[in-house]
């Protein structure tokens, strides 16, 4: 089962924002959701919807799919997928078990990993998962990449090498060219019931017929 997340989950309200503002993106699967805090954080700023998806049922993720044994089943589309500290825990066999949710939705933002070890049993680095998801047809975006970094606000990590964030380390942005170049769909307007204007006093109609009336009494007339 992958959930090794140790109840921690890497949180990043500065990346989710700069997507939101830059690249209009509502909604999101987080595949490898953790404790669901990043999408708690997604809806917290304005995201509409934000679904997780987790090995670990104990998370209570939306979605409960182990990705070294099974596939994540989605037809739905999503403006973002989100995926850090998650690829390596997949065993290169069973990539295909998350392409679902990557191939749904028009932004991935995923991470890599700087460390091998019998945790990792896919420990490769960045430059052959760029390949690896370019063979997949999406679009590697660097300068978008490298605006997600200056804008992100997730926690460093203690390196040998220093102090970086998962972004710094081995992240990385893709577009999906085949949803791109689709229109996104555009959320329906709530239809608002049209309010009837007051009508107008006409005070001549309305004086006219308060003489007519008060004359049928006085002359005991019906009115």
């Amino acid at each position: 089962m992958i959930g090794n997340h140790n109840k921690k989950t890497w949180i990043d309200r500065g990346a989710l924002r700069y997507l939101k503002n830059e690249f209009d993106c509502e909604t999101m699967i987080d595949v490898g959701c953790g404790t669901k805090d990043q999408l708690k954080t997604a809806l917290a700023i304005g995201y509409t919807e934000a679904i997780g998806v987790d090995g670990d049922e104990s998370m209570l993720p939306d979605l409960v799919v182990d990705f070294n044994k099974n596939k994540i089943k989605t037809l739905k589309k999503f403006d973002l997928a989100w995926c850090v500290e998650v690829l390596p825990y997949i065993e290169e066999k069973n990539l295909d078990n998350v392409l679902p949710a990557f191939k749904n939705s028009r932004y991935i933002v995923a991470t890599a990993t700087i460390w091998s070890n019998k945790e990792y049993p896919n420990a490769n680095k960045r430059s052959w998962w760029l390949e690896k998801f370019e063979s997949w047809g999406f679009e590697y975006d660097e300068e978008t990449y490298k605006q997600i970094v200056e804008h992100s606000l997730m926690d460093r990590k203690a390196h040998q090498t220093g102090n970086y964030t998962w972004l710094e380390r081995t992240g990385m942005f893709f577009k999906n060219p085949e949803l791109l170049s689709k229109p996104k769909p555009v959320k329906a307007e709530k239809k608002q019931e049209k309010k009837e204007e007051p009508k107008e006093f006409d005070s001549e109609i309305e004086t006219q017929e308060v003489i007519e009336t008060q004359d049928a009494i006085q002359d005991g007339g019906e009115f």
